[in-house]
Formats: C-alpha cells, structure tokens, sequence
C-alpha cells in the first residue's frame, strides 16, 4: 500500500493545510454555538417560568380546611349567639366567621354532600340530618338556627358545584381530558354523573340564560364573605334604632377597603339620600328605585329573611309592645291603690292614737322619711362590731345614747298599739261571742216551740183516733143487735 494513504483510504492531510484548518473558524462549530446559547436561554426561560409559579403557588392560601376546628371535642365547643331572625351575630366576628368556613368545608366534602344531585331539594334528609349533627359536635346552636345552617350549606354547595364546572368541564373539549383533570376530592362516579348532566342540550340553554341573567346584576355588595347580620347589628349599635334598607344598602356597598365606589352604584346611593331628604318614607324610595322584592329573599337582609317572616316579626313587635304597655299601667294602678291603702291605713292608726307620731307609722308601714322604697332596716343606724384602739369620743356616746332612747320609745310606741289592736280583737271577739249565744238562744226557743207543735199535734191525732175506734165499736155492737133481731125472727 501506499505509505501517503491512511487505512481508511482517505489522503493525508498535510501539517501546513491541518495548521491553516485550526487558525480558520468552522462553520458547523459556530451553528452549534448558536444553538447551543439558544437553548440555554429557552431552557432559562422554563426555569424561571416553574420558579415563578412556585413563587406563585406559594403565595395563595390554598383551599380552607378548618382542620382546628374538626379537631374539637365535645367540651372544646363555642356557643354561637344568634339574632332575634336567628343569624350569627357573635360572640365575636371571629367565631361567626369560623361557623361559615367550617360550613363550607363540609359542602364540599362528597360524604355529607354528594355531587350527584342535580338540585338540593334531591339532596336526601339523612344527609342534612348528618351534617347538622356533626356541626352541633363543634359548635353549640340553638335548634332554631337549623335552617340558616341549611341554607348556608346549600349555597356554599351550589358555589362549589360551579367552580368545578368552570374548571374541569368548560375547560377541556372532550370526556378524556375531563377525566384526566378532574378534581382529586370528588369520586370518579360523581363526576361522570355531573359531566353527563351538563352535557345535555337543554341543561346548556337553561346555563347559557342563567348566564345572560347574571350579567345583568348591578350594584354587587362588596362585603365579600361577611355576614349582613354582623353590619346590621354594628349600624343598629352606632344608631341606636333599627336600620332602614336605604342604609344597609350604602353600608354594603362602600366596603372595608377603602375602594372608589363604580359610576352606576355612586347615582343609585345619591338618588336613595335625595328622595330620603325630601321627607319620603325609606320604604317607598327604596321600593322606586329597585322596584318590588322578589319571592323568597329580600333585599340587604341576608339569608333567610323573606316578607312574610318580616311580617310576622312586626306582628309579634307590637303584641309585645302592647303587653309591656299594659303591664305598665297595671303596675301604675297596683301602685295608687297601695298608696292609698297606707294613707288610709296612716289615718286610722292616727284616729286610734292621736299622739302616735308620723314617722313610726311609716317605720311600720315599712317606709323611710325620704324614700318610699327603703326597707325601716335602712333607718335605724349599723352599729359595727370591730372595736377601736382610739380613746372613745363622748358626742358620739351621747348621739348614740339618744338614739337608743329614740327606739326604745319607738319599740315602746309599737306595744302599745300592738296592745291596742290586741284589744280591739277581744273586744270584737267578745261581741261576736254574745251575738252568737244570743242567735243560740233563739235557736233554742224556736226549737222548744217547734217542739210543743209536734206535742200538740200527736196529741189530737191520739184524740182523733179514739174517736174512730168509738164510732167502730158502736157500729160493731149495731150489726151484732141486727143479726141477733134476724135470728129471732126466723126462729119465729
């Protein structure tokens, strides 16, 4: 073989030309380089797109789970204070806040409350019964706040329900993508169910109108998750009077923030504060700017709260008003007569004891000199037990030696006219003896009279019938004289 071809067959290269090749860039090394700087940087790019939705991720609060709370015992409970429409309203902002996370945990949760159920009037009674069971093992209600719990439940639900909807069904085109993507909390089976009823054609119209109706809302609250009951209760406090539907409606859509109110909410606010100025019931100005309420809820109440709930409250308000009002007069009246009972009561003892002095009557009567309410206890003066290291002080003696006198004279006063009326007593009981011996007495004569009636009258029966018995022998004898002239005449 040649000595100048390599193995391969391929020429030598030279050492001018292979020094020339180094000292001369290479087109295939620099494409490379540019690729290789191009992936880098895009490799960069993902890198900090993932660090950023860490970042991200990391930031949110993350879904409520009120773990402390599913973690009371029995003896752990709060009581919950309700209003008198029984919302939540304490005992603190914090508690009442903790019952509506605490409600939600358990909307969302598919032991308590299912998803395949398409309305929360299919939802059975065993589960509501459950979950009410449960929230009274963490919370101490009253049983009448059962249906605000309901109610909270439902609507809790009916937001958890389409938040799925809008982002594990709307999101994705087809059944394999929803599958892939559904949420890890709810069961495969409840998911198809729910899948399989948005699906349907006419379950779309119904959600394509109830979307064009949402649109159309104006002048959303700006609350946020808080209850109505909690800034009815705060304006009531501040106004000391019950809030009209005009202030709750400003109240709720200022906000906490301290935000800019929108265009259209700030023209309603100002036209309500008008038309309220210029002497109009609050009622009527709200009913000409909103128009009528609509069946089931009513405006800037919350939840529960209907027209015929409030009805029914200003029915009980006045009976209440109207019992306390009565009550108020009866005691009024009870008090006049007990007054004129003492006066009277004053002049009688005054008329048996004319030097019997006015204060101790109202000492009997149980009555101080200047307060009518004060016990005769409160009069007299407390003498203290604990004795004194100071040399004793003779006015003080003196005044308290005159005081002792004074209730001895008092005591001595109430003897005797406790021996007076004891007197009187006698004397009355004397009397009542006397007139009864004397009604005795004539019960007695009459008696006797009675008596001798009933002599006389067995007397002339007696005589009576001794005559009877005459007239009988006479007539006896007669017939035995006839019977024997028969005889004779016979034999005759």
């Amino acid at each position: 073989m040649d000595a100048t071809k390599s193995n391969n067959g391929e020429k030598p290269v030279s050492s001018v030309n292979r020094s020339s090749n180094q000292n001369q860039p290479k087109k295939g090394t620099r494409q490379e380089s540019v690729q290789n700087r191009a992936k880098f940087n895009e490799e960069d790019a993902i890198t900090n797109r993932e660090e950023e939705k860490e970042t991200s991720q990391r930031k949110t609060r993350g879904k409520t789970l009120c773990k402390k709370i599913h973690a009371r015992t029995l003896e752990e409970r709060v009581e919950v204070t309700f209003n008198e429409d029984f919302q939540p309203i304490g005992p603190s902002e914090k508690v009442v806040s903790d019952l509506s996370l605490f409600l939600g945990t358990l909307a969302r949760n598919s032991t308590f409350c299912p998803l395949c159920y398409t309305n929360w009037s299919g939802m059975p009674d065993d589960n509501k019964n459950r979950f009410w069971r449960y929230t009274n093992r963490k919370f101490i209600l009253p049983v009448e706040a059962r249906d605000w719990i309901e109610t909270t439940v439902r609507e809790a639900w009916r937001r958890y329900k389409h938040k799925i909807k809008k982002n594990h069904f709307l999101k994705y085109s087809n059944m394999t993508e929803r599958l892939k993507n559904r949420p890890p909390n709810v069961p495969i089976a409840q998911f198809k169910s729910l899948c399989a009823y948005w699906s349907k054609e006419t379950i779309q119209a119904i959600s394509e109108n109830n979307t064009r109706n949402r649109a159309q809302l104006k002048w959303m609250h700006r609350m946020g998750p808080k209850n109505f009951a909690l800034t009815r209760e705060k304006v009531r406090e501040k106004e000391k009077r019950e809030p009209t539907q005009s202030e709750m409606f400003v109240e709720t859509r200022k906000g906490n923030k301290g935000k800019e109110l929108d265009v259209e909410t700030g023209k309603v606010i100002s036209q309500l504060q008008e038309m309220v100025e210029k002497e109009e019931s609050d009622t009527e100005a709200f009913k000409v700017v909103f128009g009528k309420e609509c069946p089931g809820r009513v405006r800037c109440y919350g939840r529960n709260i209907t027209k015929t709930s409030l009805k029914r409250k200003a029915e009980i308000n006045a009976l209440k008003q109207a019992h306390s009002e009565e009550v108020s007069t009866l005691r009024d009246e009870f008090q006049d007569k007990i007054d004129r009972l003492q006066n009277a009561f004053k002049t009688v003892i005054q008329q048996c004891n004319p030097q019997i002095n006015i204060e101790s009557i109202e000492d009997l009567l149980g009555l101080s000199h200047g307060d009518a309410n004060s016990s005769p206890k409160d009069i007299r003066p407390q003498m203290h037990s604990s004795t004194s290291t100071h040399a004793p002080c003779h006015g003080k003696q003196s005044i308290n030696e005159d005081v002792e006198k004074d209730d001895i004279n008092d005591e001595i006063q109430e003897d005797d006219i406790n021996d007076k009326i004891q007197e009187d007593d006698l004397n009355d009981k004397t009397q009542e003896d006397d007139v009864d011996d004397e009604f005795q007495e004539d019960d007695i004569d009459l008696d006797n009279e009675f008596q001798e009636d009933d002599i006389d009258g067995e007397f002339q029966e007696d005589e009576v019938d001794e005559e009877f018995m005459e007239d009988d022998i006479s007539n006896e004898f007669q017939e035995d004289d006839l019977d024997d002239l028969l005889l004779e005449d016979k034999l005759e």
